[in-house]
Formats: structure tokens, C-alpha cells, sequence
């Protein structure tokens, strides 16, 4: 993710123009975005094992899923996300328009909410024109 190719983040004005489509326009994100899915708890294991932080046993917790990406201070971001989250990423990486992302995202995770992922990767400047 840090050696990814820079990108012109899209601006807010593009990203109302997206939203004025219903979500029907593609959206591509920042090639520095990826998602680790993992059937143990990666995500808690790795977090715990960072500088400053006390180890702990993950014994017991389940799958977890991770963002991982580049913002725009040249930063590395890592944050759990969960299964729908990963699920509409994956989507929108395979070129689906934002609408079917999330309908993809729902399909995995009857409760997925698009928004606070959205929110999270615009922030990072991670979707791009």
C-alpha cells in the first residue's frame, strides 16, 4: 500500500456529482487500498502487537477483515472492517457502480452501512477520479 501509484483524490464537487446519479457512476479507489479477509482474528493480532501496545490472546474471537491504505500524509492506515465492508470494496475494485457495491456489501452483511465506509475512504482521499 505505501509504494502504490499516486492518484488525484476525487473532490468533494465530483463526489456530490456521483451522489446526483443515485449511485449509478463509477467510482474507482486508490491503488494503495487493499482488504485483508481472514477467517482468525488478523486485524486484533496485529493491532495489539504494535509499538506501545500490550499483547493480548485473540483465543476465542472469530474472522475479522482489515483496510489497509495510504492517506494522503503518506501515512498507512490499518482499521477492522467488517465482512460487507470488504464485500463492497472488493466490488468496487472489480469496477461495479457505487449502487451495486453496497448491494453487494448487503448481500454479505444484512446490516452493512455504506456510508461510515464511504466517509472513511473519501477522508483518506482513497477514491479517485
Amino acid at each position: 500500500a505505501y509504494h502504490a501509484a499516486d492518484c488525484t483524490p476525487l473532490s468533494p464537487a465530483a463526489l456530490h456529482a456521483l451522489a446526483a446519479t443515485g449511485g449509478n457512476g463509477a467510482i474507482r479507489l486508490h491503488p494503495s487500498v487493499q482488504v485483508v479477509v481472514s477467517d482468525h482474528p488478523a486485524f486484533t493480532i496485529w493491532q495489539t502487537h504494535q509499538p506501545g501496545q500490550t499483547p493480548c490472546s485473540a483465543t476465542g474471537q472469530g474472522a475479522e477483515c482489515a483496510l489497509i491504505l495510504r492517506d494522503p500524509a503518506l501515512q498507512l492506515a490499518v482499521q477492522r472492517i467488517s465482512r460487507g465492508g470488504a464485500a463492497m470494496i472488493g466490488a468496487l475494485q472489480a469496477g461495479a457502480t457505487l449502487l451495486d457495491a453496497a448491494s453487494t456489501a448487503a448481500a454479505c452483511d444484512v446490516g452493512h452501512e455504506p456510508a461510515p465506509l464511504l466517509a472513511t475512504l473519501f477522508q483518506a482521499g482513497a477514491l479517485v477520479a
